[in-house]
Parts: structure tokens; sequence; C-alpha cells
């Protein structure tokens, strides 16, 4: 099925980040409120430089705080690249209490099957395929011309890079990072913070905070368990 829509009742909207990845979901954001009542406000970002400038046309309206007083309610979208970073700032924002939400977004261009479940604040960009029985958690980001075959699950706040291919079954770990034209076969888990390089073809099941490269994939070293500060 070819989803054309936000599954969401069209509103006003502000993306959280203001670098590549937060310029991209403004865009997504553009294309798929169009011709809805729902409009993208601006963007907030922690960097006091960038308050009150203009970012692909659309204001830096303040840092997260802005959130506790908006002038209508809101959904919010990150545009935060990094998993473990985006796992921060989400965890700040619910503890501020407030009412906002965290729809999932859905580029006009993506494809869609039968039975899949998004989680809150997933991401799902341009000419990704999803095609059935399939489960993706909170704040996953689905980049560019991803393809999730049969029965895969996708732990929250993982990231899955451009081109990226998981075969039927596969378990993406939460905060995983799966990297640009990754290719995972049948029945293999990722495990939980890990990271696999550029080009990857993983045939085994990888470790939790284990980064590996090659093909086929080897494991390199380990991944920080650490966020990074700032977004």
């Amino acid at each position: 099925m070819l989803r054309s829509e936000i599954p969401i009742v069209a509103r006003n909207w502000v993306v959280v980040g203001c670098g590549g990845h937060g310029r991209e979901v403004a865009d997504v954001l553009r294309q798929v409120l169009r011709n809805t009542d729902g409009r993208l406000l601006g963007f907030l970002d922690e960097d006091p430089k960038n308050t009150g400038t203009d970012l692909a046309g659309w204001p830096v309206l303040g840092d997260l705080s802005w959130l506790r007083h908006p002038p209508e309610p809101l959904s919010i979208a990150l545009g935060i690249g990094s998993s473990r970073m985006r796992k921060d700032v989400v965890g700040r924002i619910k503890a501020m209490g407030l009412a906002h939400d965290f729809p999932p977004i859905i580029h006009p261009d993506a494809r869609i099957g039968a039975r899949v479940s998004l989680g809150e604040g997933a991401l799902v960009q341009a000419g990704c395929i999803l095609t059935c029985d399939i489960q993706v958690g909170a704040f996953v980001i689905l980049n560019i011309g991803a393809s999730l075959s049969h029965d895969v699950t996708v732990g929250d706040f993982a990231t899955l890079a451009p081109g990226s291919r998981m075969a039927g079954a596969v378990a993406v770990g939460e905060l995983a990072e799966v990297g640009m034209n990754t290719s995972v076969i049948q029945n293999v888990r990722l495990g939980a913070a890990c990271t696999t390089g550029a080009g990857t073809v993983v045939i085994r099941d990888v470790p939790q905070e284990t980064t590996v490269v090659g093909v086929p994939a080897r494991p390199v070293g380990q991944t920080s368990p650490h966020s990074p500060p700032g977004f």
C-alpha cells in the first residue's frame, strides 16, 4: 500500500534540530502537510546563536524551553540523526510533562505494506519499502531507500541509513546504527547499540555495542555507551 499522508489529524509542528537531518525532516513535513490545515512553525535548537535566524525558509524559534509556552498545541518531529542524541533529547522533552505528541512521519513516496506498525516519532523517508508484518519502534529513522522485508523488527531509537536492506525476520536492536547500503541476511539479529559500516554485509548476529565492517562483516571495536552533548 502506498502511504500518501501521515496517519494523524493535520496540526502544527516544530522540528527539533537544525542540522542536515533537521532540514530533511522539515522538507518531508512540507510535502506531507501539503493540502492540509497543518503547518511547520519552525525549528528548535540548543545553540542560542541560531535563535531568530532563518533556516530553509523557516525560523529558528528558540531552544527546548520554547515548548513550555507555544502559541498552540504542537506535534514534534525529531531532526536529530544520532540515535543516542535522539534518545537523550526525547527524554528531556518528556521530562517537561508537556501535552505535545510525536506522531510518526511517512514520506509520500514510501511504500508501506500490510500489518506494519510504527512507533511514536518514527520517520519513514522517501523510497523506503516495508513489505508486511513489520514492527518499527519509537523514534526510529528509516532513511532514504531503506527496505525491510517480512517479519523485521526494529528497536526504539535505531537508525537505518540510506539504502540499507533487511531481509526477512531480521531483528535490529534499540539504538543500533545501520550504515549506508548495509545488507543483512535473513534471521540475523543486530544487537542493541551496535554499528555497521557503510556497505557491510552481515551474515551472522552482531553483539550489542559492537562495530562491524566489511564483506562479510567483522568486528572492529566497541561503540561508546555515552550520549554526545547537545544537538
